[in-house]
């Protein structure tokens, strides 16, 4: 006698391995994102030691009372402030951001100063004549 659930069982099953095959990629992409984010802030952190002493020669030069900040792809100079709702805000004067290329290298370094933009090679001399040329020009 045939049983009259079986197609409701291979139902079943097929959707428990579309589940599994799903998962499965969802951890491998997951593993690929973590990959290339350790990638990432490991080239950020050849950068960092000379970014922020050149940041602190900028915020020592332009307002002492400013400060640097470090995220996971760039740095920051400016404040915090208190808004009216209790939030706080950070008002950016010069933001550094590393370019990265499809394999996750860094190519350039991005300086922003509110909305105008410069690239520069990275090194020490062509990232501070970037953050002069924007301040300056």
């Amino acid at each position: 006698m045939r049983n009259p659930f079986e197609e409701l069982f291979n139902r079943r099953e097929h959707f428990e391995r579309r589940v599994k095959t799903e998962q499965q990629e969802r951890k491998q992409a997951a593993d690929l994102d973590n990959a290339r984010f350790d990638t990432r802030l490991h080239e950020k952190q050849r950068y960092d030691e000379m970014v922020t002493q050149l940041l602190t020669q900028f915020k020592d030069a332009f307002n002492p009372h400013l400060q640097i900040y470090s995220y996971n792809n760039g740095w920051s100079v400016g404040r915090w402030d208190k808004q009216t709702d209790n939030s706080l805000r950070l008002y950016s004067v010069l933001d550094v951001n590393l370019v990265f290329e499809r394999d996750d290298t860094a190519i350039c370094f991005e300086v922003t100063r509110h909305r105008k933009k410069a690239r520069a090679a990275l090194g020490y001399e062509e990232l501070a004549e970037a953050v002069r040329k924007l301040f300056l020009d």
